[in-house]
């Protein structure tokens, strides 16, 4: 319905909001690995990082966005 159809674009809206607030290394190794769908071993080459420094900001960028989502969700709460 509408109602459901206005939450998921907040929720898409909040979500990107949130990813604009990453560390830029973990915003783009979570950018490209989440949303455009490439490879650690592809991140890699194409930003000249190691495979595990990609995993790694992967990582880091997944923790930061959960603890961020879980705070806002908090403040919706109250």
């Amino acid at each position: 319905d509408e109602q459901h159809e206005a939450d998921m674009i907040w929720d898409a809206k909040t979500l990107h909001e949130s990813i604009k607030k990453l560390p830029e290394g973990s915003r783009i190794v979570f950018t490209l690995f989440a949303v455009e769908g490439m490879s650690h071993k592809e991140i890699a080459k194409a930003l000249n990082i190691s495979e595990s420094t990609s995993k790694t900001q992967y990582m880091r960028a997944k923790q930061l966005l959960k603890q961020q989502l879980s705070t806002i969700l908090k403040q919706r709460e109250f």
